[in-house]
């Protein structure tokens, strides 16, 4: 089973950050974590891959594993895990893979972005940003 972690990276003004790519669909940062990293490890690496952003502290890990499958590959499973995390520094230090984007959504805007996606996947992402959503904003937006 592949481990991955997601992230629901907040700005200063408690917007999250969505990645968009030349398949145009909407992601959060993340991607599997390599042998003997911690989650945290992997969580904060794959932001400095990801994004252009190199700055942040993790607030939250939310308490629920997200599992899915590839859709092609029922056989290939994933369990995903996902955290909230602040940007503490928005200052550009990279830029982005090329025919990728980012956008800045509002809390209550992020599902509709994930609304067009079924995949097992993006069914993952969708369940935790359900949950996200059940969490008390003073407790991750500070």
């Amino acid at each position: 089973m592949r481990i991955t972690v997601k992230t629901i990276l907040l700005n200063n003004k408690n917007q999250v950050l969505l990645l968009n790519d030349r398949n145009n669909y909407y992601d959060l940062p993340g991607g599997g974590v390599d042998e003997g990293e911690t989650l945290e490890e992997a969580c904060i690496r794959e932001l400095k891959e990801e994004t252009p952003y190199n700055s942040f502290e993790i607030m939250e890990k939310l308490p629920n594993q997200y599992p899915y499958y590839v859709k092609n590959n029922p056989d290939f499973k994933s369990m995903m895990h996902c955290y909230v995390v602040k940007l503490t520094n928005d200052i550009r230090v990279s830029e982005l893979e090329p025919d990728t984007f980012e956008k800045w959504v509002s809390i209550d805007k992020v599902l509709e972005y994930f609304g067009n996606r079924d995949t097992p996947r993006h069914q993952a992402m969708k369940n935790s940003i359900r949950d996200f959503n059940k969490l008390p904003r003073t407790k991750v937006t500070g």
